[in-house]
């Protein structure tokens, strides 16, 4: 799961690394949930299009604006810790029964993130 938003110029820089690891989840069967969040017109206009020039294997899925504090509500029912101010890109990796085997907030490692989510597929 990624939470990222364009706006920031750290995850727009990352953006090579987040789809090529989005593309090898992706090959191993690995479901790569990637939701934009952030709330300024012309980056949700720009949102596609950007997506598009990097060949992101994820769709474009804008999160609405919430209340203070739904977010991290939310997240945490999945048991993903949001928490009321947060830095992106946020990554949490899943097991297969849902549960949370590593997070965190403004990654920029991204060998890391896949090393994680393929362990997962060697333990089928």
């Amino acid at each position: 799961v990624l939470l990222y938003g364009i706006w920031n110029e750290e995850t727009q820089r990352q953006l090579p690394e987040i789809v090529r690891v989005g593309r090898a989840c992706r090959d191993r069967g690995i479901y790569f949930l990637a939701f934009h969040t952030d709330h300024l017109p012309r980056a949700i206009e720009a949102l596609p299009d950007t997506l598009r020039k990097y060949g992101a294997p994820f769709p474009t899925v804008q999160l609405y604006r919430w209340r203070s504090g739904m977010l991290d509500a939310t997240m945490d029912q999945l048991g993903i810790r949001v928490g009321i101010s947060w830095r992106p890109p946020l990554v949490a990796v899943l097991d297969r029964g849902g549960e949370v085997v590593w997070q965190a907030q403004g990654v920029t490692d991204w060998a890391a993130v896949e090393k994680t989510a393929l362990t997962l597929t060697r333990e089928r």
